[in-house]
């Protein structure tokens, strides 16, 4: 009995011996990859730390920049705080802060420049607005009006300014020198409105000498007009022909002053010609009998 049991490990040594190696070559893989298999984990984890510290930081500058940004546009610093107009001369402050649309205290950076403008624009006798802004809080408005090339005396007596575009402006100040021609019987106003236009490229130089111009329509030249000047002569033209003519006329009248002619009709159509103002009855009269006088002293 006790040979057999002897024997019998004997018989099973070399197998036994195999799964033990196996089994300890099993375990030191097993060692292997999981020493490998740990950095790896680490790296993940690290990974996976780094992002959410970056997501933390990332809500917590937005979250400053929101209170930051809602202190701002609660403090004086974010509103307008003054309003400047300059250039106007016949429009109040008043009208143009009403045209505008905006008032202080209002949120400076929600103000747009260019519908402030369009709305100033909007009033009549304003040419062009031009609207900048200053941080913190400065808007400046500047304003360009329709330039003043005449005047007309109402039926009240009162002097108005006639702009280029044909609006009028009643003069407060009654002391005003008129140094631009008078308009009288302009009822067709966009022909007065057409003369306006063309009188605003005319230099001051060249009209210095006309004191009033009056429509004088024609089936021939509806746009015919007569001018009078400070030296007494009448000048016929057409609006359209005005700035060529305008320049002829003073050569004309110096011409006639020169040759003691104090007065006339200068016609500047499609011809240019002078034609002087005929002698009045008494003058000739005075001629005639000059020369009566002047027979007899011969005889």
């Amino acid at each position: 009995m006790s040979a057999s049991r002897l024997s019998v490990p004997a018989q099973q040594g070399p197998t036994a011996g195999m799964v033990i190696e196996l089994s300890q070559a099993m375990v030191v893989m097993d060692k292997m990859a999981a020493s490998q298999n740990i950095p790896a984990m680490r790296k993940v984890q690290a990974k996976t730390k780094s992002r959410s510290s970056r997501r933390l930081i990332f809500l917590l500058i937005l979250f400053f920049i929101t209170i930051l940004l809602l202190l701002f546009f609660h403090s004086s610093y974010s509103r307008i705080t003054s309003i400047e107009i300059l250039g106007q001369i016949y429009v109040s402050e008043e009208s143009i802060k009403e045209a505008s649309g905006i008032e202080l205290n209002d949120h400076f950076f929600l103000v747009s420049p260019e519908k402030i403008e369009e709305r100033i624009e909007a009033i009549e006798i304003i040419k062009d607005a031009v609207v900048t802004k200053q941080f913190p809080g400065r808007v400046f408005i500047d304003i360009e009006e329709y330039p003043e090339v005449a005047y007309e005396i109402t039926p009240e007596g009162r002097p108005e300014a006639i702009l280029a575009n044909g609006s009028a402006v009643i003069l407060t100040d009654q002391s005003v020198i008129i140094d631009k021609p008078i308009l009288s019987g302009w009822v067709d106003q966009e022909m007065k409105r057409r003369l306006t236009e063309t009188l605003a490229n005319i230099p001051d130089s060249l009209l210095a000498d006309i004191s009033e111009i009056k429509p004088n329509p024609s089936r021939s030249y509806p746009d015919k007009i007569m001018m009078y000047t400070r030296s007494f002569f009448q000048i016929e033209t057409t609006i359209e022909k005005l700035p060529e003519k305008i320049k002829v006329y003073r050569p004309i009248i110096e011409d006639q002053l020169e040759q003691n002619v104090n007065g006339g009709m200068i016609s500047l159509l499609e011809i240019d010609r002078f034609i002087p103002y005929p002698e009045p009855e008494e003058t000739k009269a005075d001629s005639g009998e000059g020369a009566e006088a002047q027979a007899e002293q011969r005889d």
